[in-house]
C-alpha cells in the first residue's frame, strides 16, 4: 500500500513528538510512553473527563466545594513533621488567606515552583479547613501574566508519572497550533446528516482550545473522532479480508463417494446449523480461495465433528491437516476420537504434545516433515520451529482466545497460503465480532443435536451445603456422574488447589473411592488415569479446581456443582454447564453462593437460571463485564480503541462496518479519489495492517 504523504500536513502528522521544541528527553520519552511516537498519536490523547473552573478575584465571595482560578502572593512554606503535609500559605488580591496543601510534597521542588513572594496562578477545589480555605493538590498555571492562554473549562488527560494536566495542556497547545487541512475521508451526506466538524476543528474542540465550547460542539466532536477510528479499523479489516480472498489456493475436490464416507463413519445426523456450516466450509475450501472461518457455536453444538470433516478433506485432497487443542487433555480426547473417525476413511493419524517422550515427538516430527501422517493433533508442541509439514494445507485452532496472536501464525505460516478454521465454544457478541473480527468469514451454530434435553440450573445458598452433598451422594448411589468445581479463591493456584483439597476430603467421607480430585498440577499420566475411571463409572464424582480445562466430553455425566458461582463471569459458568447434558440424559446445574450478592452477582446467577442460550449469555456478559474482559484481552488480542468504546459507540460501529465495506467492495485498490482519502485515514491510525497469513487482532494504532 502507497502511504499518501503528498498533503502537505501528513508529515508533520506523522513526525516524531522529538521535535517538539522547549522539552527535555526525559519528557519526551515519558510521553512517547504516554502517547505514542507521533505528533498524531499525541493529538489523538484525548481528556478524560473535564473540569468546569470559574475564575475569581476575591476568595471570601467564592462558594466552598467550587473548582476556582485565582491570582495568588506566595507568604510561606511549611513542614512540621514527617507525617504532616506540605503547607504553602498564599493571599488573595482582596487579602484572602489560601492554604495550599500537599501530601508527600517535595520541598526543594515546591520552593522552585512557588517561590515566596512570587505570584502564581493555581486552579483547584475550594475547601474549608479549620476555618481557612484550603486547596489540595492545586495546579499551578503559572504566573499570572501567562494564565490568559487557559479558560475556565479544563480537560482532565490519562496521565503518567512526570507529566502533569498542565503539561499535557501546554504541549497540546502547541501542537494545534499548526491549522491542520487534510481532504475529508467521511462522506459529505454523512457529515452533513451528523452535523460533524471536521477532523481538524474536531480535536480542537475536544481539547478545548478555543473558548465558548459548549457541551454539544464537545459531544459532536467526540462522535467524529470515535467514528473516524472506528472507520479506520473497519476499512483495515476489510482490506485484510479482500487479501486473504486475493489469495490462490489450489481448489479442493471432492465427489459423492468421499461425502458418503464422512456421513458413514459419523455416528448421527447432522442439525441443520452443522449443514449449513459445512455447506460454507466446503465452498470455501472448493473455491480456489484462501479460506479464514471462525465457527462459533455454543457449547455441545457439534462444532467437533466440523473440524474433523474438514480435516478429512484436507487429506482427502492430498494436503496435511492440524487442529490445535489448548490443553493436552482436550488433545488426547481429540486424538482418540479422530483415530477412529480417520481410519475409517482410510488416513493416517498423530498426536504431539509436550508430555510426550524425545523419542515419541522424533517419530511424529518426522512423520510431518515427509507427509506420512496427514492428519495430526496437538498442543502449543506444534508451534516448535523444529515442526515442519512437507504440505501443510490446514489449521484447524480449537478454543481460539486459549492462543495469542504470535502463537497462531507461527503455526499457520508453516504452510502457504494455508486455509483456517477458528472455532469458539464462546459465543461472541456482535459488537465484539465487528470490532475484531471483521476479516473473517463467519458462520454461527446456534442448534444442539437432537435427543438432548435441557440442563435445569439452581441457585441455592451455601448455608444448605449439608443438604446439596446428601442430594449428591443419593444422585451417585442412582448412577449419576457429577463434577464439583471449586471456589476460585483468587488469582493464586495454591488457593484455589487447597480449597478443591479441602472440598474433596470432606466429599470423600461420604463417597470413599467413588470421589476423585483433578488438578493443574497432576501428571498427565494421572489425569488420563481419572478421567478413564470417570468415564467408565469407577469414579463417579470428580473435584475440580478452577485452573484446569474441564472440557472433556461425558456424556453420562449429569450433575454439575459449582461452588461459590457468584465469583465466576458468566462466560465460565456457561462453559462449566456445558460439561453435563452431552447425552440424552436429564441433568442439573447447581449454583451454589454466599449471600449476600452484589447487584452484579445477582444478575449472573439469574441469567443462567434463566437461559441456556449462549448468545444471549455472551451479550450479558458483555454488558456486565465489559468488552475488555469477554474473551480474555491479552490472549486473543482483542483490540483496545483509545477514541471510541465499542459499548458505547454500537451504533458509530456499525455505520462504519457499513461504509468500509462499502468503499472497499467498490474501490478494493482504493484509486478513487473516495479510496486516496480512506488511505489517508488508515496511514494516520496505523490501520494498514500487514499479516497476510493470519488474522491479526492487535493492530498497531497511532
Amino acid at each position: 500500500m502507497t502511504i499518501p504523504l503528498a498533503n502537505p500536513y501528513m508529515p508533520y502528522l506523522l513526525g516524531s513528538i522529538d521535535a517538539l521544541p522547549h522539552y527535555s528527553a526525559f519528557f519526551k520519552k515519558r510521553l512517547k510512553g504516554l502517547v505514542g511516537p507521533t505528533m498524531v498519536s499525541l493529538l489523538r490523547h484525548l481528556p478524560s473527563q473535564y473540569h468546569q473552573y470559574k475564575q475569581v478575584t476575591d476568595l471570601s465571595k467564592a462558594e466552598v466545594g467550587t473548582r476556582v482560578i485565582v491570582n495568588v502572593t506566595v507568604d510561606e512554606h511549611e513542614k512540621k513533621s514527617n507525617k504532616s503535609p506540605y503547607l504553602i500559605y498564599t493571599h488573595d488580591s482582596a487579602g484572602n488567606l489560601l492554604v495550599l496543601s500537599f501530601f508527600n510534597g517535595r520541598a526543594t521542588y515546591l520552593h522552585r515552583l512557588y517561590p515566596t513572594g512570587g505570584q502564581r496562578t493555581v486552579e483547584g477545589k475550594l475547601e474549608l479547613y479549620k476555618q481557612a480555605l484550603q486547596m489540595n493538590h492545586p495546579t499551578c498555571l503559572g504566573t499570572v501574566t501567562t494564565q490568559a492562554s487557559f479558560t475556565g473549562l479544563e480537560p482532565v488527560y490519562p496521565l503518567t508519572e512526570g507529566i502533569t494536566n498542565v503539561h499535557m495542556r501546554k504541549v497540546i497547545a502547541e501542537a494545534l497550533k499548526v491549522r491542520i487541512m487534510l481532504p475529508e475521508w467521511i462522506p459529505d451526506h454523512l457529515m452533513q446528516h451528523q452535523g460533524w466538524p471536521t477532523w481538524n476543528q474536531a480535536l480542537r474542540t475536544v481539547h478545548v482550545s478555543e473558548t465558548d465550547v459548549s457541551l454539544s460542539a464537545r459531544t459532536k466532536a467526540q462522535d467524529r473522532l470515535a467514528f473516524d477510528e472506528l472507520y479506520a479499523h473497519q476499512l483495515g479489516l476489510c482490506l485484510l479480508k479482500e487479501r486473504h480472498r486475493r489469495a490462490s489456493v489450489a481448489p479442493y475436490t471432492t465427489d459423492k463417494g468421499f461425502l458418503e464416507q464422512l456421513s458413514e463413519a459419523t455416528p448421527f445426523t447432522l442439525t441443520q446449523a452443522q449443514k449449513q456450516t459445512w455447506a460454507e466450509i466446503l465452498k470455501d475450501m472448493t473455491h480456489g480461495a484462501r479460506m479464514i472461518r471462525l465457527v462459533q457455536g455454543d457449547v455441545g453444538s457439534g462444532k467437533t465433528i466440523l473440524a474433523f470433516w474438514s480435516l478429512a478433506l484436507a487429506a482427502h485432497n492430498g494436503q496435511q491437516a492440524v487442529l490445535l487443542a489448548p490443553t493436552e487433555i482436550l488433545a488426547r480426547q481429540h486424538a482418540a476420537t479422530l483415530a477412529n473417525f480417520a481410519k475409517a476413511l482410510g488416513f493416517e493419524t498423530a498426536l504431539l504434545i509436550g508430555a510426550m517422550k524425545e523419542k515419541d515427538k522424533k517419530l511424529v516430527r518426522e512423520q510431518l516433515a515427509q507427509g506420512q501422517a496427514q492428519i495430526v493433533v496437538g498442543t502449543h508442541a506444534l508451534i516448535e520451529e523444529s515442526i515442519n509439514f512437507d504440505r501443510l494445507g490446514l489449521v484447524v485452532i480449537d478454543e481460539q482466545h486459549r492462543f495469542g496472536v504470535k502463537q497462531r501464525h507461527a503455526l499457520i505460516s508453516k504452510g502457504l497460503n494455508t486455509h483456517v478454521l477458528i472455532m469458539t465454544a464462546t459465543p461472541i457478541p456482535r459488537t465484539l465480532l465487528l470490532s475484531n473480527y471483521g476479516d473473517l468469514d463467519i458462520s454461527r451454530l446456534n442448534e444442539k443435536p437432537a435427543g438432548r434435553q435441557p440442563i435445569v440450573t439452581k441457585v441455592t445458598s451455601l448455608e444448605k451445603i449439608e443438604a446439596v452433598v446428601e442430594g449428591l451422594v443419593k444422585a451417585l448411589n442412582e448412577g449419576q456422574k457429577a463434577y464439583w468445581v471449586c471456589p476460585l479463591i483468587d488469582t493464586s493456584e495454591e488457593s484455589d488447589l487447597a480449597a478443591a483439597t479441602a472440598r474433596f476430603k470432606v466429599l470423600q467421607a461420604h463417597l470413599g473411592e467413588q470421589v476423585a480430585l483433578l488438578h493443574g498440577r497432576m501428571k498427565p499420566d494421572e489425569k488420563d488415569a481419572i478421567f478413564q475411571a470417570f468415564s467408565q463409572g469407577a469414579i463417579r464424582c470428580l473435584v475440580s479446581t478452577t485452573v484446569i480445562e474441564v472440557g472433556v466430553d461425558v456424556r453420562d455425566a449429569t450433575l454439575m456443582i459449582i461452588e461459590h458461582g457468584e465469583r465466576f463471569g458468566l462466560a465460565q459458568l456457561h462453559q462449566l454447564r456445558g460439561r453435563i447434558g452431552r447425552g440424552d440424559l436429564a441433568s442439573t446445574c447447581l449454583l451454589l453462593y454466599a449471600p449476600p450478592l452484589s447487584f452484579i452477582a445477582k444478575e449472573r446467577l439469574e441469567t443462567m437460571r434463566q437461559t441456556q442460550d449462549g448468545f444471549i449469555i455472551a451479550e450479558k456478559d458483555l454488558e456486565l463485564r465489559g468488552a475488555g474482559d469477554v474473551l480474555g484481552t491479552k490472549q486473543s488480542g482483542i483490540m483496545a480503541f483509545r477514541n471510541a468504546d465499542p459499548l458505547i459507540h454500537t451504533q458509530l460501529l456499525t455505520l462504519a462496518h457499513e461504509k468500509a465495506s462499502d468503499l472497499i467492495a467498490q474501490d478494493p485498490s482504493l484509486t478513487t479519489q473516495a479510496g486516496e482519502s480512506a488511505r489517508l485515514l488508515m496511514t494516520l491510525y496505523g490501520t494498514f495492517y500487514e499479516l497476510p497469513e493470519e488474522v491479526s487482532h492487535a493492530p498497531v494504532s497511532a
